[in-house]
């Protein structure tokens, strides 16, 4: 396919260097400038026409969004702005666990029928489940599974699984997970995967904290901090025995704007991916948090973390914790010992690390924006699709 792409590509510029040449030989030199303006226009649209033609292709196009999760909702819109979409949002009035009111008329066959009908992609995010009612009634448009938090979060009913396993073996239904995690995750509880996405989110949060000014300078490490996480409460016992001074942050304490105000965060890990890591990338927020060999000695003890099988498969760490990722371990700064801290905060250039993350999340939005654009149907170069021959893990039992 790409051979045949490159092969239309060179003939079209051969055509326009021999039209151009033609010009040339018709005109003054005021006339050659236009023409070369436009023969580079021209040129342009062949080589780009994901850019040129994104109006285009998004003319008329609707999204359907469903989630309840700010951060993702957050992270879409600016997906969507940039290629061109506008979306509807739609958040589920039910429990996790729960059923939509129109599944106890027709189990939401008419509903379904009618946001079909309506929308061109119906896009499923943070809660999974959710998408039960698009998988188990008669839908002709795309569904797009973004998968941030765990494909079968809060499910109760088996029956579940046995849809889901039947739902990614139809080419109308993609997909995309946010972190390498939700794919492997899918294959411990009997689902194989075979094609899917891996698109990050972008760091975007929502307007509400964006809009906000927040002004000053902090001299000092912040910490985040959650009541219901062993994690925070660990992480304050270790500083307080090592007499390093720092900023005790509620749970919810304004988002990235808010930590780029202090010198860094120290952070315990206790999830895979957290929507606010690609956050502070994003702005700038240095992150100090322990390393794989430090996480190993804190996880014999009462440490919270939520896939602590990882620790045990051959580079499981590396493989599924974002936060160890080989593509954005420069990014972090580890230490091996909390006795550490001290020294690492006073001799680290928190400047430069700020200046690399927000490098390199420009050019990873731009990557982002490719695969997003792939799966909404404005490239027809599938070239960032994943696909699997056999499952990640190693079980051999799936629906």
């Amino acid at each position: 396919m790409k051979k045949k792409i490159n092969i239309f590509i060179n003939k079209k510029f051969y055509i326009i260097i021999i039209l151009f040449i033609l010009i040339n030989n018709n005109h003054n030199k005021k006339s050659n400038i236009s023409s070369f303006s436009k023969f580079i226009k021209t040129f342009n649209q062949i080589l780009h026409p994901v850019e040129h033609n994104k109006k285009l292709l998004t003319m008329g196009k609707k999204i359907l969004y469903i989630s309840r999760h700010e951060g993702t909702i957050a992270n879409f819109d600016y997906i969507a702005k940039h290629l061109g979409f506008n979306i509807t949002l739609l958040k589920p009035d039910y429990g996790y666990s729960g059923k939509p009111k129109c599944f106890e008329k027709d189990k939401c066959r008419s509903f379904v029928k009618e946001k079909c009908s309506e929308f061109d992609f119906i896009i499923i995010s943070d809660i999974i489940p959710d998408s039960y009612i698009y998988l188990t009634n008669k839908c002709n448009k795309k569904i797009i599974l973004e998968i941030t938090n765990r494909f079968d979060y809060s499910v109760k009913d088996k029956t579940y699984y046995k849809v889901m396993a039947q739902a990614v073996k139809k080419q109308n239904v993609i997909v995309a997970e946010n972190n390498p995690f939700e794919v492997y995750h899918a294959c411990e509880k009997n689902i194989f995967i075979p094609n899917y996405y891996l698109i990050r989110p972008v760091g975007n949060p929502p307007n509400n904290i964006v809009k906000k000014e927040h002004g000053g300078y902090h001299d000092i490490v912040g910490t985040i901090f959650n009541i219901y996480q062993p994690t925070s409460r660990l992480l304050e016992e270790k500083l307080n025995k090592i007499k390093l001074p720092y900023k005790r942050l509620p749970h919810k304490y304004g988002g990235p704007l808010i930590l780029a105000t202090y010198k860094a965060i120290i952070m315990l890990p206790y999830q895979v991916s957290v929507m606010k890591m690609m956050e502070n990338i994003r702005y700038g927020v240095p992150m100090i948090i322990p390393s794989e060999k430090l996480m190993r000695e804190l996880i014999k003890g009462k440490y919270g973390f939520a896939a602590i099988q990882l620790f045990n498969i051959p580079n499981g760490v590396r493989k599924y914790i974002e936060f160890y990722n080989d593509e954005f371990r420069d990014l972090f700064i580890y230490f091996d010992n909390f006795n550490d801290l001290p020294n690492i905060i006073k001799n680290t250039d928190f400047k430069a690390i700020r200046e690399k993350e927000k490098k390199f999340m420009k050019s990873y939005e731009q990557k982002v924006l490719k695969m997003w654009a792939e799966v909404l149907d404005i490239s027809n170069i599938k070239e960032s699709r994943i696909s699997d021959k056999e499952p990640l893990c190693n079980n051999k039992l799936f629906f």
